[in-house]
């Protein structure tokens, strides 16, 4: 449904103005899954909202990504 798509697009890139955020953060304080969350943030790549410029290593070593709104 294009309508529920673009609503979760906006709220991740409503959440994603108060800072950057792992995708764990994102899922956490959007309630949607995982997948959800890794599937959309492409599209707002793509469509030059948001960004992930840091990468870091995570608790187990592994990489994180922080994802961020891109400015105009």
């Amino acid at each position: 449904n294009d309508r529920l798509l673009e609503q979760d697009l906006q709220r991740l890139l409503q959440r994603l103005q108060s800072g950057p955020q792992t995708i764990y953060d994102l899922h956490q304080a959007l309630r949607l899954s995982m997948p959800r969350v890794s599937n959309l943030l492409p599209i707002l790549e793509q469509r030059g909202l948001a960004h992930t410029p840091r990468r870091t290593a995570g608790k187990k070593g592994t990489p994180v990504q922080f994802w961020e709104t891109k400015s105009a």
